[in-house]
């Protein structure tokens, strides 16, 4: 059946017109449209028909209301492409909570009566590529504004909220190159960071960290895989992406290296280890003691110990291997000079894998070596003199071609060795016991060096007066030079000024232990001690003359030496002066000797003239402490050259000890063994002494406060007992008597007088008128003849009478003159004080007298 074709148009009210040109067509107003009008046109259905048709007719009002629309805020999310969107369904939650009825999502803008919301979610998922993309979304709440039920392009929308999902590409599988041995592994996108790790054959891995790394495989190893780890290159991505790739076999085909290794030691800086054979680039590793610059060889020592170096070629793994040696380091040791006690062994720590060898040079002897410090502690004995001390490590075991035994070449490992003294005690002071007589002055102790004088200050020597004598300021010592046999005997000429010593023969390339100027300075006794602090010289070589100079000192004659500077590069013709070489050496016994070698002269005959040569210090002297009793007892004085001991009778004896002891600044200050003496002081003696009689009876002296058993003499009138005082008298006179005590010599002394026998009587005669005349008394040495003519009540020495005319009793004897103490006048003894009398009569004339005159008869 045909039917009619109808259109609708021209409505005066909004509304959608569905079936236009059917038999039936439709308009639908808007949702809220009031009622209006619609135009519609009719075509016949009639079979061969045009007829047509045309007309209005009311169309319905449509009055909607719609939901209300909530806003919801923003919602924003991220994720690797395929990761899911669970940030996505929290939004949606969200917004359906507050938008309960109308909700449609669209990634378009829906817009009322052309586009529909079309209900597109974010999906999470990009194709691969190296950008991010933003998947959007909105939520809307609609109004069916058509009233048509359906969600359509009459309704209206209201946006509510809008969420963004950025999605960052996924990690897409790395490209892999292969080359040789070597796969290369690159990340897709840029900035992409790849890491390598747990390859199933060995290998290195480089670059790790990049956008390209290389995984190469040692020489000699089959296929295998490596496991990568892709950090995403992408801007603000945290996509990861891991997974494993074959690696390349590696075949040998390159040609083996040979290492060339060198032992170091700590502290002495870097060494460099070499390769030849092998192909260069390749990588450096060591097996400990350090670490080293894989590219460059360079070393940096840091453990003592046997270790081992590896060079492997870049290309096809191929490797060698060798050993080497780090020595310890040697810290430099210190020893302190003795008195006369053994050297201590310095402290030096044990390392591992290495001996301690000490190597010890006793004075006069040669260098003995010690493997423990028990042997080497045994070895220091108390001989005096200069002791060396060496000491280094020693590799304990053959580490590759360094042998057992073997010490550091490194100079900052070189054995070390240290030079001290072991001084020999000042002798011990000589003293002998000190008697001194009450009445005397204490006298000083003294020893030795008592007036030794320290006041050196320099030996010079200046070849002024063509020799090698030096010149000195100062005493206490002695100074000499020689010649090495190396050179030519001196000549003496231009000088700076004056004369200077010059010989040939400098010509070694090297320094030659018997070309050398050679002097040396001593203590000139005990007494002295030297401090030498500096030593300095004057040089001029001539155009062929030895070009570099070295100057070494010794205390034990060269056995063992300690340079002290060197000179190099200087010009010809023209004096130079070495300037004040500082040291710091005391010399208490033996030599200290410098030597000036030359060396590196250009023809056998040139020059080396030297001059002013100066050995400068200060000197010091033995000066003494005294004890009272014992060392151990009070200091009496200290440091000094003499000491007056004080004493009494009381406390006498008492005993004194002196020790000797080093003065100055020469360490340590060494002290003798202790003497001790006495101090006796002897009480003087006092004397009696009695005058005696020529041939008479013997006489005692005797003395009283000085101790008995001494000594009487006599100077002359008779004989003493030496030990009784009993003195026997002879022939007359003054004379002296001592006693002296049998210690100390302490005496007293006192005159006594030997008078003349008594004189026989005189012989007188009577006489008239005149007076009476006495035969005169045979003259004595020391005596005065004495006259009396009144029976000794007055005494003269006339021998003549008065003339008064009477009888007389006549008498003579000797007096002593002045004798000591003895007055003169002094009478004799008893036994021979005066003669008999006589008697004579002076008579009267001219009448006769008769006088009686007694006959005296004396019995024999």
């Amino acid at each position: 059946m045909s039917r009619d074709l109808v259109t609708l148009s021209a409505p005066t009210a909004t509304g959608v017109i569905t079936n236009n040109g059917t038999n039936a067509a439709t308009f639908t107003a808007n949702a809220g449209q009031p009622a209006g009008t619609i135009t519609y046109n009719i075509v016949s259905g009639v079979a061969g028909s045009t007829c047509t048709g045309t007309g209005s007719l009311a169309t319905p009002a449509c009055l909607v209301v719609c939901p209300t629309a909530t806003i919801v805020a923003n919602g924003t999310g991220s994720v690797c492409s395929g990761g899911g969107t669970a940030t996505l369904a929290t939004w949606q939650t969200s917004v359906a909570a507050a938008n309960a009825t109308g909700l449609v999502y669209s990634s378009v803008t829906p817009v009322a009566g052309t586009t529909l919301p079309n209900g597109t979610l974010p999906s999470g998922t990009i194709p691969a590529g190296c950008a991010s993309v933003n998947q959007t979304v909105s939520a809307y709440v609609y109004c069916d504004v058509d009233g048509s039920s359906t969600i359509n392009a009459g309704d209206t929308y209201t946006l509510v909220s809008t969420y963004t999902l950025t999605v960052f590409p996924a990690i897409a599988a790395p490209t892999s190159v292969v080359s040789g041995c070597a796969v290369t592994i690159t990340g897709v996108c840029p900035g992409d960071l790849v890491t390598l790790s747990a390859p199933t054959a060995t290998g290195v891995i480089t670059n790790n960290g990049t956008n390209a790394a290389t995984f190469t495989a040692n020489a000699g190893q089959p296929a295998g895989t490596i496991t990568y780890n892709i950090v995403s290159g992408v801007a603000g991505s945290t996509c990861t992406g891991t997974g494993s790739l074959a690696t390349p076999a590696c075949p040998l085909t390159c040609t083996n290296p040979t290492v060339l290794t060198v032992n170091s030691c700590i502290g002495a800086g870097t060494v460099t280890f070499t390769q030849t054979g092998g192909t260069t680039s390749g990588t450096w590793s060591v097996s400990g003691g350090g670490t080293i610059d894989p590219a460059s060889g360079v070393f940096t020592p840091s453990t003592p110990g046997c270790f081992i170096a590896t060079y492997t070629t870049p290309t096809g793994g191929c490797t060698d291997t060798e050993s080497f040696v780090v020595f310890p380091s040697l810290a430099d040791i210190t020893v302190n000079s003795t008195c006369n006690t053994s050297l201590t062994l310095p402290t030096v720590p044990a390392v591992t894998g290495f001996n301690k060898v000490w190597t010890i040079t006793a004075p006069g002897g040669s260098a003995t070596t010690y493997n423990t410090d028990a042997a080497a502690s045994a070895a220091l004995t108390n001989t005096p003199g200069a002791w060396t001390i060496s000491v280094a490590y020693q590799l304990e075991a053959t580490c590759g071609s360094t042998l057992i035994n073997a010490s550091s070449s490194a100079t900052a490992c070189d054995p070390v060795s240290v030079i001290a003294n072991i001084n020999p005690l000042p002798a011990a002071p000589v003293l002998t016991p000190i008697v001194v007589c009450s009445d005397a002055n204490m006298p000083a102790l003294t020893s030795t060096c008592s007036n030794a004088v320290a006041d050196f200050s320099n030996a010079r020597f200046t070849f002024d007066v063509s020799s090698l004598a030096p010149t000195y300021t100062g005493s206490g010592v002695v100074a000499t030079a020689a010649l090495g046999s190396g050179i030519s005997a001196p000549s003496y000429f231009g000088g700076n000024p004056g004369l200077a010593v010059s010989a040939t023969g400098w010509n070694s390339t090297a320094v030659d232990n018997n070309d050398y100027v050679e002097v040396c300075i001593t203590p000139v006794s005990d007494c002295y001690d030297l401090n030498i602090t500096g030593f300095s010289f004057d040089y001029r070589r001539s155009a062929t003359g030895p070009q570099s100079i070295e100057v070494r000192y010794s205390q034990d004659g060269f056995t063992t030496f300690t340079s002290l500077s060197s000179f190099s590069g200087f010009a010809d013709s023209q004096f130079f002066g070495s300037g004040n070489l500082a040291l710091n050496r005391c010399v208490k016994s033996g030599n200290l000797c410098f030597r000036i070698y030359g060396y590196n002269g250009t023809a056998a005959g040139g020059t080396l003239r030297l001059d002013n040569i100066t050995i400068s210090g200060t000197s010091s002297v033995i000066r003494y402490n005294y004890y009272l009793n014992s060392i151990t007892g009070t200091l009496l004085a200290s440091n000094v050259a003499s000491y007056t001991p004080t004493t009494t009778l009381a406390t006498s004896p008492q005993t004194i000890c002196v020790e000797a002891v080093e003065t100055g600044v020469c360490t340590p200050l060494c002290k003798s063994a202790a003497s001790c003496t006495t101090v006796t002081v002897i009480p003087v003696p006092v004397i009696t002494v009695a005058n005696s009689c020529a041939g008479g009876s013997t006489a005692t002296f005797t003395q009283t406060g000085g101790p008995a058993g001494g000594t009487w003499t006599v100077s002359g009138g008779g004989t003493i007992g030496a030990t009784t005082g009993v003195f026997t008298p002879t022939t007359a006179g003054c004379f002296t008597a001592t006693y002296t005590t049998p210690t100390g010599n302490c005496s007293d002394t006192k005159s006594f007088v030997v008078f003349p026998a008594a004189p026989a009587a005189p012989v007188v005669s009577n006489t008239c008128n005149t007076a009476i005349t006495v035969p005169a008394l045979t003259a004595v040495t020391g005596f005065t003849a004495q006259y009396s003519f009144d029976n000794g009540s007055t005494w003269g020495t006339s021998p003549v009478s008065p003339t008064t005319t009477g009888c007389y009793t006549i008498k003579t004897r000797y007096v002593t003159n002045a004798c000591g103490t003895i007055l003169a006048g002094t009478v004799a003894p008893a036994a021979c004080s005066e003669s008999v009398a006589s008697n004579a009569v002076i008579f009267l004339q001219p009448l006769p007298l008769l006088c009686w005159v007694p006959i005296h008869v004396i019995l024999q």
